[in-house]
């Protein structure tokens, strides 16, 4: 299973660590796991707001 997920999304060794260390990955890396999901992002990321953050990061 795991196999045919990585197949079917794409997903590289890096995107896969990337996820796992909670760094961000690219919308369409996003798309391609919703799509074979079927669902939509708001079923797989959660938006954290950092009240920490610099203006800049807005």
């Amino acid at each position: 299973m795991i196999s045919d997920f990585r197949k079917a999304t794409d997903i590289t060794p890096n995107i896969k660590m990337r996820m796992r260390k909670n760094q961000e990955i690219l919308l369409i890396v996003l798309g391609r796991i919703c799509r074979f999901k079927e669902c939509d992002f708001g079923d797989v990321v959660e938006y954290i707001y950092d009240n920490e953050s610099s203006e800049g990061d807005r």
